[in-house]
């Protein structure tokens, strides 16, 4: 089973469930132990997967299924998906940094819809770095 796969599962329903906390409280474990099965820095500490099926949905359970499985092709499908997310986030941040500069100053509000678009892409982004290791 590829534990980084697992581990970007676990980081995406972080993201979908709005933190680590959620998630945590979710699965039934601590936050500590949360942010572990998240970090690519505990490579041999991994989510149970009886833990991971009762909190994943729709797209997370059919990449936890593809690896039981073996699909490559489900594992390519899933890649271009997150890709194609990755780009889709960063143009509608460009859109909306673009939109807060054309008066010459960014409002708090700008600051913080553009700071939780850039969290959201970075998340993307990891998400496809997990797909090719």
């Amino acid at each position: 089973m590829s534990v980084p796969v697992i581990k970007a599962i676990c980081r995406r329903i972080e993201t979908r469930m709005g933190g680590g906390r959620n998630a945590a409280l979710a699965a039934g474990v601590s936050g500590a132990l949360w942010s572990q099965y998240c970090s690519g820095e505990h490579p041999t500490i991994s989510i149970p997967v009886h833990r991971l099926l009762e909190i994943a949905e729709g797209d997370e359970r059919a990449a936890i299924a593809a690896l039981f499985l073996g699909e490559d092709a489900d594992a390519c499908a899933d890649l271009m998906g997150e890709a194609a997310e990755l780009t889709e986030g960063a143009a509608e941040l460009q859109k909306l940094v673009r939109e807060a500069v054309a008066d010459g100053k960014v409002t708090p509000l700008e600051g913080r819809r553009i700071r939780e678009k850039a969290l959201q892409v970075r998340a993307d982004a990891e998400d496809v770095l997990q797909g090719v290791r």
